[in-house]
């Protein structure tokens, strides 16, 4: 659940940084709103890509042991 909170955060700032850099009129201002931007977006893939190698991994675990479990009937 914290997970899933956290990338909402990342997502919604991603999101309202991305807005205020295209009103913005100030070319520094805009530039400084880009890189916080980005760098939340960066921060939603990387938990995004935490939570899909933790599936991947809870998906091999339980397939392994339905074979394994299959094995022995």
């Amino acid at each position: 659940m914290y997970l899933k909170d956290a990338m909402s955060w990342e997502l919604l700032a991603f999101k309202k940084l991305h807005f205020l850099a295209e009103h913005a009129t100030n070319q520094d201002v805009k530039q400084a709103l880009d890189q916080a931007g980005q760098m939340h977006q960066k921060h939603y893939q990387k938990l995004l890509s935490h939570l899909q190698v933790n599936n991947n991994t809870v998906l091999s675990s339980l397939q392994n042991a339905q074979q394994q479990q299959q094995q022995m009937h």
